[in-house]
């Protein structure tokens, strides 16, 4: 993650690991998600912001 998209980022979706809790990803969000906004359905994580948009987020080369 570069340092002016975590700057712009009003919110930032962190992916940690169970095993140790140390970060796997960052990604900065436009919004900051809804309360119990996630789903997560083949290969992708769906998520709700609160400015309305519906974001659906892949591993990159995932279909």
């Amino acid at each position: 993650m570069r340092l002016d998209e975590i700057l712009s980022a009003v919110a930032i979706l962190l992916a940690v690991s169970t095993a140790d809790g140390r970060p796997h990803a960052r990604t900065p969000l436009p919004s900051p998600p809804v309360w119990d906004g996630m789903a997560a359905a083949e290969g992708c994580l769906l998520l709700a912001t609160r400015d309305g948009r519906v974001l659906c987020l892949a591993i990159s080369g995932s279909e």
